[in-house]
């Protein structure tokens, strides 16, 4: 409907200068003007007031009427204390992290010290003697619409917390602190009564890609960090968003937005190998944060447009550039007046962007890196004039830089001005890009810009832009060699803790699983030798080969530490694994990543047979019929032995199909066949054999 809205427009003007559009409305015009341009993502430069610094989630607050906290991806969310009581010498604490579902708790901290808990919930304590004892427990809910209470919180206070204290539908924390001796105190509370935090994975959001899930349905929904997915749900969600009518405002254009998805899940080469997918959203807010505010954080970690079009749809366009429609060209005819500004006025000049990030390893804290410069520009001027970034839903150092780059090039661009066009320019809304053929203007003869604004003047007849000129061949430009640059030191660990070695001697195979009658699965087994320190804990994880560094996944360590186990796997595939030490807050580094190749072996060939026809061999097989995958591979030898047989030829074969091969004029002797099934990724069955064949020696006539 919004293609046709605008083709109508197009249509109309090329034969009046009076048109009326049906179904347009002023009320639609009004929306067009409050979003467009000024939700661009990367023109919200300056921290917004009304955003949480992400920071914060490191300090849970004692306040009467708490906000309510919500969020994407991984983050760590301030936490507000709901119970704050002691009973006998022991503290018991509950905290409320997120206000709904999430999809769970990822990390725990007291102060700043990232603790592993046990199935029970008790702290491994540090080597320094910190939270050790068993003295600490902390215990989570992730916010199910009907929760379940603390039973060692309610046995303990009864008169003040009941079975009834369930807290439904918020994701939140217990901690439990046992007193020690005064003398053993400042060894196991060294930083005073402990103060708790998680990092979690906030709200699981509908992805219309995965056929699986069901808008209808939010147990299927899981939590991701794309930032159009995000959007989607808080602009439509009822509770923790805007509540906007999705049926109106995105399904119309749902293909369009699922491509914007699909550009930001795009991987993106990085500095040190690998990938990483393009652009990634995740952060938290307050219910009392502005829309607008949470809308801009959101489109600031993707380069973001959001506009209204002239029927009331929302169009999205991440920062990638798509070439325009032709038939929205800017024309000397469409334009009633304009203004041009060449270059950057002086006192409106900027050659370098400060730029901060969130960064997760910096406990989820606040962190700049290296800045982007205009070194062209401040040798020229012999000045510096910077503006601050604040990408704090971005969590990535190479995301950071290339959001960067895409401002500064706004901040240069070499025109931008105002024109004001007929109705025509009703056409553009809700359109990141125009073609401009303005023969009259130097520089605008043959150009694209991006629409920053727009007015809406129904009265008049008339439509106002913003703009700037981009240049196509350069906008999306990135070389990771030369433009991502160092990202910051990670600090040393804190006190009281040394250095880990990562686990030594990684062996990862593929491993054949039958969890069920004839089906079989495969997995990859890891094991490594144990570390010499009884308190480390394993962490496991693989990828596919060709995954980036942000697509790794947990496998399940088992329970002495020194083996891990993926779950089945696709067949054929290529995967990495890569395994690592843990002791409270301090990590090891990562063992080096071993590539393992997997597949699962089909059925054994079955009614083989092998006959001589004149001078040749005529060898047949069936396939067996569990997949349709398979080639059928021949092997020959003058021994009955397999282990000695050679492979000389291989046939296609589909389940069950019979499958022939002709061994051409063997040499005259005992001939030994076997047949054996193999996947398209060449993972083979046993063999069927041998049958044998003798070849005569032939008449000498």
């Amino acid at each position: 409907m919004p293609q046709a809205i605008g083709l109508a427009i197009l249509e109309a003007l090329a034969i009046s200068d009076i048109v009326i559009i049906p179904g347009l409305t002023f009320a639609g015009l009004v929306g067009t003007v409050a979003l467009t341009g000024a939700l661009i993502g990367l023109q919200l430069l300056l921290p917004k007031p009304g955003l949480p610094k992400q920071e914060d989630g490191s300090q849970p607050l004692r306040q009467a009427i708490p906000p309510r906290n919500g969020g994407y991806g991984r983050a760590r969310p301030q936490p507000y204390y709901m119970l704050y009581e002691a009973q006998n010498g022991t503290s018991y604490d509950v905290l409320a992290l997120v206000s709904g579902r999430i999809g769970g708790v990822a990390e725990l901290y007291l102060h700043d010290d990232v603790v592993d808990v046990d199935g029970s919930g008790t702290v491994q304590g540090f080597p320094d003697g910190r939270y050790g004892g068993g003295r600490v427990k902390i215990l989570t809910r992730n916010g199910q619409a009907t929760e379940t209470a603390y039973a060692e919180v309610v046995a303990a206070l009864p008169s003040i917390w009941t079975p009834n204290h369930r807290g439904d539908g918020i994701a939140s924390l217990a901690l439990i602190c046992a007193g020690v001796k005064a003398e053993d105190f400042t060894t196991v509370y060294p930083h005073g009564l402990p103060q708790p935090s998680a990092v979690m994975d906030l709200y699981p959001v509908w992805d219309p890609r995965d056929p699986a899930q069901s808008r209808d349905n939010p147990a299927t929904w899981t939590v991701k960090d794309n930032p159009v997915l995000a959007l989607i749900d808080y602009l439509t969600h009822p509770d923790h968003g805007m509540g906007l009518d999705y049926d109106s405002v995105i399904a119309p254009a749902i293909d369009e937005w699922m491509a914007e998805a699909d550009l930001c899940d795009a991987p993106v080469a990085k500095r040190s190998g690998g990938t990483e997918r393009r652009y990634r959203a995740n952060g938290w807010y307050t219910f009392d944060t502005k829309p607008e505010d949470v809308l801009g954080a959101l489109l600031s970690t993707c380069d973001g447009w959001l506009a209204e079009d002239a029927d009331g749809v929302l169009r999205l366009y991440v920062g990638v550039y798509r070439a325009p429609d032709d038939r929205l060209t800017i024309r000397e005819r469409h334009v009633l007046a304009f203004s041009v500004q060449h270059g950057v006025a002086d006192e409106e000049r900027i050659n370098e962007i400060a730029i901060s990030y969130i960064s997760p390893d910096h406990r989820y804290k606040e962190v700049q890196c290296q800045p982007w410069r205009d070194e062209a520009d401040i040798s020229a001027t012999g000045r510096v004039r910077s503006q601050q970034l604040s990408l704090s839903w971005v969590q990535s150092h190479s995301q950071a830089r290339r959001l960067a780059k895409r401002a500064m090039a706004r901040f240069a661009a070499p025109m931008r001005g105002e024109m004001t066009l007929t109705l025509f320019g009703l056409a553009l809304l809700g359109r990141r890009w125009a073609p401009v053929q303005l023969p009259f203007v130097a520089g605008l003869e043959d150009a694209v810009v991006e629409i920053q604004g727009a007015r809406v003047d129904l009265a008049h007849g008339r439509v106002t832009i913003q703009w700037i000129v981009v240049d196509p061949a350069t906008i999306d430009a990135w070389d990771p060699a030369m433009e991502e640059g160092d990202p910051p030191p990670v600090p040393d660990p804190g006190p009281g803790q040394s250095t880990l070695a990562p686990p030594t001697n990684l062996v990862a195979a593929p491993d054949i699983r039958t969890p069920f009658e004839n089906t079989n699965v495969v997995v990859i087994a890891m094991s490594w030798d144990p570390s010499p320190r009884g308190d480390a804990t394993a962490e496991a994880q693989y990828r596919l080969s060709s995954g980036g560094d942000d697509d790794w996944l947990s496998a399940s360590v088992n329970a002495g530490n020194v083996g891990a186990e993926t779950p089945p796997l696709v067949d054929g595939a290529s995967y990495d694994v890569r395994v690592r030490y843990r002791v409270g807050s301090l990590r090891s580094d990562w063992t080096t990543v071993t590539h393992v190749q997997v597949g699962v072996p089909p059925g054994v060939p079955t009614d083989l047979s092998a006959s001589l026809v004149a001078a040749d061999v005529q060898i047949g097989a069936r396939a067996p019929s569990s997949t349709n995958h398979y080639e059928l591979v021949f092997y020959d030898a003058t021994t009955a032995n397999f282990n000695a047989a050679q492979e000389i030829g291989r046939v296609p074969g589909a389940a069950n199909s019979f499958a022939a091969f002709t061994h051409t004029a063997p040499a005259a002797g005992a001939h030994y066949y076997w047949v054996t099934s193999a996947t398209a990724s060449g993972v083979e069955s046993a063999p069927a054999g041998p049958v044998s064949v003798t070849v005569n020696m032939p008449d000498p006539g």
